[in-house]
């Protein structure tokens, strides 16, 4: 007997969500900023342990950097 096996994509190459993606980018530019930030404070001798000013500001320019690199990689 000679069967034949459908041809099934197991991998899903459908791009994520704008939505979705521009909160993982926002996410990971704010933790790698305060990681940086409070490094930089442990170096310089600061005592506070989770203070990172602007972080807001980053947070907002993660959220334009998912926007762009969305629609330079998927569209």
């Amino acid at each position: 007997m000679n069967r034949q096996v459908p041809n099934i994509n197991i991998v899903n190459n459908m791009p994520p969500e704008k939505g979705i993606f521009q909160i993982i980018v926002l996410i990971t530019t704010v933790i790698i900023y305060v990681a940086t930030v409070n490094l930089i404070f442990q170096m310089a001798g600061g005592t506070i342990p989770i203070y990172a000013p602007g972080t807001l500001v980053v947070a907002l320019l993660g959220y334009v950097l998912g926007t762009y690199l969305y629609s330079k990689i998927y569209e």
